[in-house]
């Protein structure tokens, strides 16, 4: 996945400029402001498979991570079709191949979901 840069650092990120702009407070909580409740959940899942949890860290799902990236995509308009459009291609491909929605896929058919759309799906979501 774009984190995981075994194989080569992946381009430049054309966002940067805009995300390096943009401030938003780490310990937001309350009313998304973006992202509608399904679009959430599917985030939710998917920032669980970017950054894992395990017995001594919190996953970015039990983080306040979901309302700190809608917060910047509040504040950046021009990265919401970024996200969303991320969001939207991951939920399609899991219900296309598996017939139901991302967040509730396994966490392996979730990443390779991911890998998938990354390549072929929503590369920008990935930059």
């Amino acid at each position: 996945m774009a984190f995981d840069h075994r194989d080569g650092a992946s381009g430049p990120n054309p966002y940067a400029p805009q995300m390096g702009r943009t401030f938003a407070p780490l310990d937001l909580t309350g009313p998304l402001n973006v992202l509608d409740p399904a679009r959430a959940t599917t985030l939710t899942a998917w920032v669980a498979r970017l950054v894992p949890g395990n017995a001594d860290w919190p996953s970015a799902a039990e983080l306040d991570t979901v309302n700190y990236i809608d917060e910047i995509v509040r504040q950046a308009p021009t990265l919401r079709p970024v996200l969303i459009g991320g969001i939207d291609a991951a939920d399609a491909a899991a219900r296309s191949v598996d017939g139901s929605p991302f967040a509730e896929l396994a966490p392996e058919r979730q990443t390779a979901i991911l890998r998938d759309i990354e390549t072929a799906g929503a590369p920008a979501a990935f930059s």
